[in-house]
């Protein structure tokens, strides 16, 4: 290949990842845009990552959606800013994770329902704490509800309860009523999480 050939080369490469990763912004700005009406004084900033801020239910809510690289699904995260009496975070368990543990890599708690520890990695420091604020079977049915919809991370820290989302398309999942169901389930597990023992 010539020096021109392959410039053209790198040069059409370039704008098609340009192209590619503006469309991204232009979808994520699109769907934060439909989302609004959910959120009592929205606000749309920024474009990448592109991120939604607002009260939903009184509580002060952010919504924001990446991309990790250029061939990665979008990274969505929604925070829900409220006071949690410790750290945690649940991911579902796979194959992976039961490797660590099984060479004692990681360290997870166990709440004495087999079930739900068979399904979910559980990290806190809390242990005590966590083990009583997931003994509800109510509280683990909003865990269930939330990774059954395809969330791949719950992280409590203080002062906010994520929930992390990996996707590669916006429109084939997110609406405003999923959302809605989403942010509620968020709001009922950070109360639970707030009241236990």
């Amino acid at each position: 290949m010539t020096d021109i050939g392959f410039l053209l080369f790198a040069l059409a490469v370039f704008a098609a990842g340009y192209t590619l990763s503006a469309l991204t912004s232009l979808s994520a700005k699109s769907f934060l845009t439909r989302i609004a009406p959910l959120l009592e004084s929205p606000q749309i900033q920024g474009l990448s990552p592109a991120r939604i801020m607002g009260k939903f239910e009184g509580y002060s809510l952010s919504i924001e959606i990446s991309k990790q690289g250029r061939n990665q699904p979008l990274f969505i995260t929604v925070t829900l800013f409220t006071a949690t009496p410790f750290s945690m975070k649940i991911s579902p368990e796979g194959g992976l994770q039961k490797l660590g543990k099984d060479c004692r890599l990681l360290s997870e708690v166990e709440i004495g329902e087999p079930d739900f520890d068979e399904r979910y990695l559980i990290e806190t420091a809390a242990r005590q704490k966590v083990a009583n604020a997931l003994s509800p079977q109510a509280t683990r049915d909003i865990v269930d509800g939330l990774f059954h919809v395809g969330y791949s991370c719950i992280d409590v820290h203080e002062g906010a309860v994520c929930l992390s989302f990996d996707y590669p398309d916006l429109s084939a999942y997110f609406n405003p009523d999923s959302l809605r169901i989403d942010i509620k389930r968020l709001i009922s597990l950070a109360e639970a999480l707030s009241q236990a023992p």
